[in-house]
C-alpha cells in the first residue's frame, strides 16, 4: 500500500541545501550515491559514523534528520526508564521496611 509517509528528513533537507545525490554523496565521502538513495528511502539506516557526517554536511542534528526513529526510541526508553524506576522504588521500600510479606518464595 503506498504511503506519503517519510521515515527521514534527508532528501527533503539534500535538496534545500541546493544538492544533487552525487554531491551529497561525494561530501560525505561515498563513492557513489547509492548507500545516500538508500538512507533517503528509508530502505537502510547509515551507520554512526554516516549519520554524523551527514548531521554536519546538512547542518543538522541526527535526532532531526531520523526524527520518526529518534522519536520512537525515545518513547521507549521512557517506558524502559519507568519500569527501572518503579523497581528501584519498590527495592527501597522494601529495605526500608523489612520483608513484605508474599513476596518471596520463603513465606
Amino acid at each position: 500500500m503506498p504511503t506519503n509517509h517519510k521515515p527521514n528528513s534527508l532528501r527533503k533537507i539534500r535538496l534545500e541545501r541546493g544538492y544533487t545525490q552525487l554531491e551529497a554523496a561525494e561530501i560525505i565521502g561515498l563513492s557513489d550515491t547509492v548507500q545516500l538513495s538508500r538512507w533517503e528511502q528509508g530502505e537502510r539506516l547509515p551507520n554512526l559514523l554516516s549519520a554524523l557526517k551527514l548531521s554536519a554536511a546538512y547542518n543538522f542534528s541526527v535526532d532531526f534528520l531520523f526524527y520518526d526513529i529518534s522519536s520512537q526510541l525515545r518513547k521507549v526508553i521512557t517506558i524502559r526508564r519507568g519500569v527501572i524506576d518503579r523497581r528501584k522504588q519498590s527495592e527501597e521500600g522494601q529495605k526500608r521496611y523489612g520483608h513484605i510479606p508474599g513476596s518471596s518464595s520463603h513465606d
